[in-house]
């Protein structure tokens, strides 16, 4: 569709270029109507109506959505392209909320893989070169592709692309090793180009470099959201093809993927921020973080990303530089990429998913100085969710806010001792404040 829609306006504009006198009435028409059409597609697009079209398929979940339809944008940049992790329970909407913000992208963009070892993600997406000694190099060109996976439980294929992922540079050499029959070859690896990483996972992410990485992002399974989605379900798959032609005829879906298209075809190579919209930056970053931890340099990224992103989904409005390769972010795109931002700051900065800090939150009134058992921790969950709450997950859960400082775990000493005591962190500072009072 994108590609059509770009072919006719080529043939419209070969038209428009023509003198008035040469046009006939047919032609003038079909001008006028271009220029309607031209300026509606350049219209602003407002975060409001951006989640309003997303909705047409993604319902509620507004923060993340949103987030993540900007982070795609990154991707048409020379350089500024992000890493996202969905991280959920399983058959809260991770893969699905991935996929169908990528709707809106080019197909050719996509590399989609539901599961990769940290092998064979170079063998089948790499380009293998072999010298005059039978040397083998395998190309892996990954230069503005989206890099989705899908249902990833290992953290092994994120450890072997950590370069890849830091941004370190624009092409990366590694050395594998493969076995071929009884001997073992070494095999070179040159990875190319900054790809948008998409990882979908139930499981936690235990590497901190994986964490501080990427943006970690959670869709919400709370009873609108789910009620919302049986309903959404039940149009798709009760009628599909009154349900496909409900989206294809959908005018506002086709003007977002317009814009996707136009976006990518500029070829935005810098989006600037300017000094003084830097301090004010900088001003605000630092006011709410008192205690500089050493990862704020890494979430500082996030939220300038966010920032660009905005400048860049309404590149129309912002100022541009002679060859149109280079735009700046307005103060609008600070204000509002300030708020994105601290929407997801204090999970991410605590390197837990957004599912994980709602729980935690959840949970905190119901846990004092004493703590709680594990048992307890299940009891409190089907309390609040109404279903289990798996074994795996609570020692993710358990494990995630020990690493974030949250929390620990002790030997039960308030009764059998082979049970395992689950305490908050602020309830043992708050003890021991108080204790140095009284003495």
């Amino acid at each position: 569709m994108v590609q059509y829609l770009g072919v006719l306006k080529m043939a419209t504009l070969t038209e428009l270029n023509k003198e008035h006198s040469d046009l006939t009435p047919k032609q003038i028409k079909n001008r006028e109507a271009f220029a309607e059409r031209e300026s509606e597609a350049k219209r602003k697009i407002s975060l409001e109506e951006l989640r309003e079209i997303l909705s047409s398929t993604i319902k509620h979940d507004d923060s993340t959505k949103t987030l993540t339809f900007l982070s795609l944008l990154l991707n048409y940049t020379s350089q500024e392209q992000k890493n996202l992790v969905f991280s959920a329970e399983s058959s809260s909407g991770k893969s699905y909320l991935a996929l169908e913000t990528l709707q809106y992208f080019d197909d050719s963009d996509k590399i989609i893989l539901g599961f990769a070892s940290k092998k064979s993600f170079y063998h089948d997406a790499g380009k293998i070169e072999v010298d005059e000694d039978g040397n083998e190099t395998v190309i892996v060109d990954l230069e503005k592709k989206f890099v989705v996976f899908l249902d990833q439980s290992s953290d092994e294929v994120l450890k072997m692309l950590r370069p890849l992922m830091s941004h370190d540079r624009k092409q990366i050499e590694l050395k594998i090793t493969d076995k071929k029959g009884n001997k073992f070859k070494s095999k070179r690896v040159i990875l190319k180009g900054f790809p948008t990483m998409i990882l979908c996972t139930a499981s936690q992410i235990k590497e901190n470099q994986e964490k501080t990485r990427s943006l970690i992002l959670s869709p919400s399974t709370d009873q609108a959201k789910l009620t919302a989605s049986i309903q959404e379900r039940l149009l798709k798959e009760c009628n599909r093809e009154a349900y496909d032609k409900r989206l294809k005829s959908d005018t506002r879906r086709r003007r977002l993927m317009m814009r996707v298209a136009d976006i990518k075809t500029a070829n935005i190579e810098n989006i600037i921020i300017g000094e003084a919209l830097r301090q004010k930056i900088e001003k605000e970053f630092l006011a709410k973080r008192q205690v500089r931890k050493p990862r704020h340099s890494r979430d500082i990224s996030r939220l300038v990303g966010i920032i660009k992103s905005l400048a860049l989904f309404n590149l129309y409005q912002r100022e541009r530089s002679d060859d149109q390769r280079t735009i700046y972010a307005s103060k609008q795109d600070v204000e509002t990429g300030l708020q994105l931002y601290e929407e997801i700051a204090e999970s991410n900065e605590l390197g837990l998913s957004p599912e994980f800090y709602r729980l935690y939150a959840e949970l905190r009134p119901y846990v004092d100085e004493f703590g709680i058992l594990k048992d307890e921790i299940y009891a409190l969950y089907y309390g609040l969710y109404h279903r289990p709450f798996s074994n795996r997950r609570i020692k993710d859960f358990i494990l995630a806010l020990e690493s974030a400082g949250l929390a620990y775990t002790e030997q039960n000493q308030l009764g059998d001792k082979r049970k395992i005591r689950f305490f908050l962190v602020e309830n043992k500072k708050q003890i021991g404040q108080e204790t140095l009072t009284n003495e």
